[in-house]
């Protein structure tokens, strides 16, 4: 009877005493967890806060809470916070969740509360090296369970956003350049926005990569994204529209983001006769548009990436004309030399190369050298 008594207490005393710890535990310190909705939408901001209350300062616990993404949701960091009210510590914890599947997810991390001894705080703050006073307990716990519905949508793009353009007036002349920029703000995915593809505008088309700077909220990802573009042509030109769709959960629909076609004019740099009529027989005339046109072209040219270093030389030596010939590239940056070094004594050439008869380089060099 005995004995049977010694086996019936013991399994009740370990219960007793793991109840006791649970108890103590309690009296120490509370958990509570907090989700902001019960359901959301694929890449939905959802967000999620963990309090640990102490009963006091809580100077022997150190918590270990670091919960991990899994392939149903991406978890992110928002903040970390301890503080002190009335004597007793408060240790809070928020984060970012973006759901990536449809279903239900249910969110119980693991949270480990580590607690050492008043010897092994005065070991370190000492400086002592005793391993006697190195001691702990750990307790492994489970958060409250949170649990999500997430719907599912047919768009890569997710949030809610608003387009803008800042563009030049589209009348520009010849290889000058014509700026765009598109910017994208609110609060969403902004790593899913791409670079804008403006390949097939009938020009040369430079382009910044995109640029975004967005911080992290409760919502979510708020911020702007944007692109610069300029665009060189020696003809009219067209840029198509772009449109840029997105799921905007608040209104559970797709929206599109539209900006407008736009039709660039270009008119010529320069003509024959507004470069070479500068002189007549009274005195030298300078016109203010001619020094326009001819920056105008050099920008153009210097954008288009062709090398106008023989028209600036280093030394006295090699600053003649003869060698800015021979260094001539292109029948284009000749044209330009006869026209800057002395357009009426070059007059029929340059009037010959634009008109076509001479198609060449090498004609021309020949025709100088004679």
């Amino acid at each position: 009877m005995k004995k049977n008594l010694g086996k019936f207490l013991i399994p009740f005393l370990m219960l007793f005493s793991f109840f006791s710890i649970l108890n103590a535990q309690d009296n120490e310190y509370k958990w509570s967890a907090f989700i902001n909705k019960k359901s959301a939408y694929i890449n939905e901001a959802v967000y999620l806060k963990y309090t640990c209350e102490f009963q006091d300062r809580g100077e022997l616990y150190v918590i270990e809470f670091m919960p991990k993404s899994t392939e149903r949701f991406e978890i992110v960091s928002l903040s970390q916070t301890h503080e002190i009210h009335d004597s007793k510590r408060i240790q809070t914890y928020e984060y970012i969740v973006f759901p990536t599947l449809s279903g239900r997810v249910d969110f119980d991390f693991d949270v480990i509360m580590k607690k050492t001894n008043k010897d092994s705080i005065e070991n370190t703050v000492l400086g002592r090296d005793n391993a006697q006073f190195e001691e702990y307990t750990i307790q492994k716990i489970k958060q409250k369970k949170l649990s999500l519905e997430v719907k599912g949508h047919n768009s890569r793009l997710v949030g809610s956003f608003r387009m803008t353009e800042k563009k030049d007036t589209p009348k520009l002349k010849a290889y000058e350049p014509y700026h765009l920029r598109i910017t994208i703000k609110g609060i969403g995915d902004f790593e899913a926005l791409k670079s804008i593809d403006f390949s097939a505008v009938d020009a040369k088309v430079f382009a910044d990569e995109p640029q975004t700077k967005f911080t992290l909220t409760k919502n979510g990802y708020e911020g702007t994204w944007s692109q610069k573009f300029a665009f060189v042509a020696s003809k009219n030109f067209s840029i198509p529209s772009l449109q840029v769709k997105y799921f905007d959960p608040h209104d559970a629909k797709l929206k599109v983001l539209n900006t407008k076609a736009i039709d660039v004019e270009v008119t010529p740099a320069y003509t024959a006769e507004e470069l070479l009529d500068v002189i007549d027989d009274e005195h030298l005339k300078f016109k203010k548009e001619y020094l326009y046109y001819l920056l105008s072209f050099i920008a153009g040219f210097l954008l288009a990436k062709i090398n106008f270093s023989q028209f600036y030389p280093k030394d006295e030596e090699e600053d003649t004309f003869s060698k800015k010939v021979k260094k001539s590239k292109t029948l284009e940056e000749l044209h330009m030399l006869l026209v800057l070094q002395d357009g009426r004594r070059y007059k029929e050439i340059v009037a010959d190369i634009e008109s076509t008869k001479l198609t060449t380089l090498n004609q021309v060099k020949k025709l100088l050298e004679n």
